[in-house]
């Protein structure tokens, strides 16, 4: 018994560490005019969270996150804003009651969301690494 105990013991570490090694899986873009260059963890955990609406030296900013996509958006605020799904719901309705921030806009879709950050310079996404292309510019990581 202490060896199944032990064993699994060791799988269950094996695990942990196997998926904390693995690379993000989101990058942080904007459109190709867009100014922005390169932005830091704070910065975009500050304006996915409406604590900001411009950044110093880049101007206003406009979060968009695609709608539907609930295990990306999950992964992006674990990794960048350290919110679950509760405490996320939680801030957003704090927010939206007291008139402080509203919550990033919502695109139907991938095509309508690079067409959005393709038109408006202080548009920013996050998106799955496979679906970056040069029609948008990475500024995270």
């Amino acid at each position: 018994m202490k060896r199944l105990h032990l064993l699994v013991s060791v799988v269950c570490v094996w695990m942990s560490c196997t998926v904390q090694a693995q690379p993000t899986s989101f990058v942080v873009v904007v459109g190709q005019q867009s100014t922005r260059t390169k932005l830091s963890s704070h910065d975009i955990s500050n304006v996915f969270l409406g604590r900001v609406e411009s950044l110093p030296g880049s101007g206003d900013i406009r979060p968009i996150e695609l709608k539907g996509e609930d295990e990306l958006r999950l992964s992006f605020h674990d990794e960048m804003t350290g919110m679950s799904e509760h405490k996320l719901r939680s801030h957003w309705a704090a927010m939206v009651f007291t008139g402080k921030a509203k919550p990033p806009l919502k695109c139907a879709s991938l095509d309508s969301l690079k067409a959005r950050l393709r038109e408006d310079a202080q548009a920013i996404a996050y998106i799955r690494r496979q679906d970056l292309d040069a029609s948008l510019k990475q500024v995270f990581p």
